[in-house]
C-alpha cells in the first residue's frame, strides 16, 4: 500500500471527525433536519466516488456508531437531540439542543462516542479472522485512529469535554501538544484544531472570571442586605418627626461613600478589585433606593435582597455545573486512559498487520 494513499485516507477521516464535533452550532442544528437515511446514502455515494463502495460503507458505519454513542448518552441524560445526519466530506453528527446539566453529563456524553467507536471495530476483527481479507484490518486502523484522535484533550474534540471535567490544565497541555505536532508536521487539520482550541481556552478563562465576579457581587450584596436590615431596625425606633432628617443624613452619607468607591474603581488596576468596587457601589446604591422609598411609606421592596437572590442563584447554578468529587474524577480519568490504551493497541496492531501484509485497500 502506498504511503501517500494511506496518509490521505487517514487524514481525510480525521478531518471528517473533527468537523463532526461542531454539532453545537446553530447552523449545524438546522442542517441536521435533513432526513437521516437520505443523507447517509448521499455520504456513502460521495466517499465511494473517491475510495470505492466497500470503504465508503464501512467508513460511514464507523461514523454512525460513534455518533449513536453520543445520541444514546444524551437521551439517557434527558437531553433532546436531533436525528443523526451525514454530510459528505464533513462527517456525521447529532444535534444536542440543550446544554448538559452538569460537567459530568457533558463528559459522559463525550466519552460514549469514542467508546461506541471502539465497539464498532470489534466486528471488523471478526470479519478479518473469518475472511482473512486485509481490507478489514485497514478499516480497523482507520476506526481506531479516528476515535483515538478524537480523545486528544482539547476542544472541540470529545477528549476536550472529558479533560474539562478532570482538569482544565489538560486542555492547555492538549493545545500545546497539537501545537508541537503542527510545528514539526504542518497540516491544515491541526491548524484548524488549534484555532478552535485557542478560542475555547479564552472562552473558558472568561467564564472563570465571570464566576469570580458573581461571587464578589454575592458577598457585597449580602453585606448590603445586612446593612439595610440594620438601618430599617434603627429607622423603626425613631420618632416620626425625626425620620425625615435621619433619612436625608443617611442618604447623603451613602451617596458620598458611593462617590468614593467609584473613584477607587477608576484608580484600581486589578480586575477583581474593580469588580469588588463596582459590586459594593451597586449594593449601597440599592440601600439608598430603599431609604428614599421610605419617604412615601414604611414598607418597601427588598431591592438588595432581590438582587442578592438572583446572583446567589446564578452562582449556585454555575458551581453545581462544575461540581465533581475526587472519586468521580479518578474514575473518569481511569476510564479515559483505558479507552486510550485499547484504541492505541488496536491501532498499533492493525498498523503492524497492514505493513506486514503490504495491504492495498483500494
Amino acid at each position: 500500500m502506498k504511503t501517500s494513499k494511506k496518509a490521505s485516507g487517514f487524514l481525510g477521516g480525521i478531518f471528517v471527525l473533527l468537523l463532526s464535533k461542531l454539532k453545537y452550532l446553530v447552523v449545524v442544528l438546522k442542517i441536521a433536519k435533513l432526513h437521516t437515511l437520505l443523507s447517509l446514502l448521499l455520504s456513502i455515494g460521495a466517499y465511494a466516488f473517491i475510495y470505492g463502495w466497500k470503504f465508503a460503507i464501512v467508513f460511514v458505519y464507523l461514523l454512525f456508531i460513534h455518533e449513536m454513542g453520543h445520541l444514546i448518552a444524551a437521551k439517557r441524560k434527558g437531553l433532546p437531540t436531533t436525528a443523526a445526519v451525514f454530510i459528505p466530506f464533513m462527517g456525521a453528527l447529532i444535534g444536542i439542543k440543550e446544554k448538559p446539566k452538569t460537567i459530568k453529563d457533558d463528559a459522559y456524553i463525550a466519552y460514549m462516542g469514542p467508546l461506541a467507536g471502539l465497539l464498532s471495530i470489534l466486528p471488523l476483527y471478526l470479519l478479518y479472522f473469518v475472511t482473512h481479507q486485509g481490507f478489514w484490518m485497514v478499516m480497523i486502523q482507520v476506526g481506531a485512529m479516528l476515535n483515538l484522535f478524537n480523545l486528544i484533550p482539547m476542544m472541540p474534540l470529545d477528549g476536550g469535554h472529558i479533560a474539562r471535567m478532570l482538569s482544565k490544565k489538560l486542555l492547555i497541555a492538549g493545545l500545546l501538544g497539537v501545537l508541537a505536532m503542527a510545528i514539526f508536521s504542518p497540516d491544515p487539520i491541526l491548524i484548524l484544531l488549534l484555532i478552535f482550541g485557542t478560542i475555547h481556552i479564552f472562552t473558558m478563562r472568561k467564564e472563570g472570571k465571570e464566576l469570580v465576579e458573581l461571587k464578589i457581587w454575592q458577598d457585597e450584596f449580602k453585606m448590603g442586605s445586612l446593612l439595610w436590615e440594620e438601618l430599617l431596625h434603627e429607622y423603626s425606633y425613631l420618632e416620626i418627626n425625626e425620620r425625615q432628617l435621619w433619612l436625608n443624613r443617611k442618604i447623603y452619607e451613602y451617596k458620598q461613600e458611593i462617590a468614593q468607591i467609584k473613584s477607587l474603581f477608576e484608580a484600581a488596576k486589578n480586575w477583581e478589585e474593580q469588580s469588588g468596587f463596582n459590586a459594593k457601589a451597586e449594593a449601597i446604591q440599592g440601600v439608598v433606593q430603599q431609604l428614599e422609598s421610605l419617604y412615601d411609606n414604611d414598607s418597601t421592596e427588598q431591592i438588595v435582597q432581590s438582587k442578592f437572590n438572583q446572583i446567589s442563584e446564578e452562582v449556585k447554578k454555575q458551581e453545581s455545573y462544575e461540581k465533581t468529587s475526587p472519586k468521580e474524577r479518578w474514575l473518569t480519568f481511569g476510564a479515559y486512559l483505558l479507552l486510550i490504551v485499547l484504541l492505541s493497541g488496536s491501532m498499533v496492531y492493525s498498523m503492524h498487520m497492514v505493513e506486514m501484509l503490504n495491504i492495498h485497500p483500494f
